[in-house]
């Protein structure tokens, strides 16, 4: 008998389509180490801040005359120019001053100024104000810089690119920047959406609240939320980037996990809560990606007399094991809970039934799943999917009297 006649044999309930946040806690840790799945750049929270782009334009020094303060070679800021200057060994200067002016100056404008040429060789760069050098940088280098504010009464300046010895010859790069003047860059969006539903019974949980926080942190000033509707929806527009993520409602253990939203994309992140568990309960949430459509969660249970029995799609519940959900196209969750613990080992496992003919697939290493564990203090464990071959996860033990859980994560 196909799993599909199996489910139409049990009256399955509807499947449910609930995808997981992004980002998953060490399988060993009690919960999540967001900061481990945080980038190492930062992300810009605030809607109205703005980054500079500095886009540099490349000029060459003319053939023109530009050896003198009234005969200037005009340039802007955020240029790069290449230049030339030769002062033969022996010889009268011929060529050893080259004057750039910047016109149209605003005030408080802070411009740095960078003279580079090839090693060995000695130019020393002016900067003249309209009424003198104001300033001066002479290190006997092969590079200088100057940094200039431009003050009140001042709005336009001239660099003097000088040879400083005979012989002080060659190509010399001259790099004007003001960040003052880069082009603004607007920071990218993103729509965050999905749907808030008990993890047991796959009904949508209405009022439940979803906050977004800087990534790793799960305290700090909340940047954008949303709550849940009628249909257990939510919506939130939020700057590109990677965040915190804790959804909320009461009588539920509160979720942290980190998404991370694509430029200019819509994200869709369904979160399964868990409802709060009684002394000795024991829950088990499996969620994974859009594909394979269909993974399966399985427990052996030790039987309150002798031997063991296997719960999953084929046998529902029996000695105080059940599963509750059971999902075939894609997502979850799958759930199952443990009302009364039985006195030996529990045996979790995750099949792929997608691809149960194959032990070479690694669609379920792919597949992004998860299994989140809570007991009656909320959140006990998480597991990641690990990497390999095969369709079957070989997840954890758990001890029926202690429940203490024991690693195992392999596929096979």
């Amino acid at each position: 008998m196909t799993k599909k006649q199996w489910q139409y044999l049990l009256l399955l309930p509807a499947l449910l389509l609930v995808l997981t946040g992004c980002g998953s806690s060490s399988d060993d840790d009690d919960e999540d180490d967001l900061s481990a799945q945080c980038p190492t750049t930062s992300t810009i929270t605030d809607a109205d801040e703005v980054l500079t782009e500095i886009v540099y334009t490349s000029v060459n020094e003319t053939a023109d005359p530009n050896e003198s303060l009234s005969e200037t070679q005009a340039i802007s800021l955020n240029n790069i120019v290449t230049g030339n200057l030769s002062w033969p060994s022996g010889q009268v200067c011929s060529d050893c001053d080259d004057f750039y002016s910047i016109s149209s100056l605003t005030e408080g404008y802070e411009i740095e100024i960078e003279l580079t040429a090839a090693s060995g060789t000695n130019f020393d760069l002016l900067l003249h104000d309209g009424s003198s050098y104001s300033e001066t940088s002479f290190d006997s280098t092969s590079n200088e810089k100057i940094t200039y504010i431009v003050p009140s009464g001042v709005s336009s300046i001239t660099l003097l690119v000088q040879s400083a010895i005979t012989g002080s010859s060659g190509e010399y790069t001259l790099t004007v920047t003001s960040y003052d003047a880069a082009t603004p860059i607007t920071p990218s969006t993103s729509e965050l959406n999905g749907k808030i539903t008990d993890a047991s019974s796959g009904d949508v949980l209405q009022g439940a609240s979803i906050q977004l926080r800087a990534c790793g942190e799960k305290t700090s000033d909340v940047l954008a939320s949303d709550t849940s509707d009628a249909s257990g929806n939510y919506n939130i527009d939020i700057t590109t980037g990677t965040y915190t993520a804790e959804v909320s409602l009461d009588g539920y253990t509160s979720e942290f996990t980190t998404i991370a939203l694509t430029a200019d994309e819509d994200s869709i992140k369904n979160f399964p809560l868990n409802e709060q568990l009684a002394a000795g309960e024991t829950r088990i949430v499996l969620s994974w990606g859009a594909t394979p459509s269909d993974l399966d969660s399985h427990i052996q249970v030790p039987k309150a007399t002798t031997g063991t029995t296997e719960i999953s799609y084929r046998n529902r519940s029996e000695e105080g094991t059940a599963l509750d959900v059971d999902d075939a196209g894609g997502f979850g969750p799958e759930t199952i809970t443990i009302s009364t613990a039985n006195t030996g080992t529990y045996t979790y496992w995750v099949q792929d039934y997608s691809n149960k003919g194959s032990t070479t697939s690694t669609a379920l290493a792919n597949s992004g799943a998860e299994v989140k564990v809570y007991n009656e203090d909320g959140l006990a464990k998480t597991f990641t999917v690990p990497s390999g071959a095969g369709n079957k996860w070989n997840v954890f033990t758990m001890n029926g009297d202690t429940g203490a859980i024991t690693t195992v994560n392999t596929i096979e």
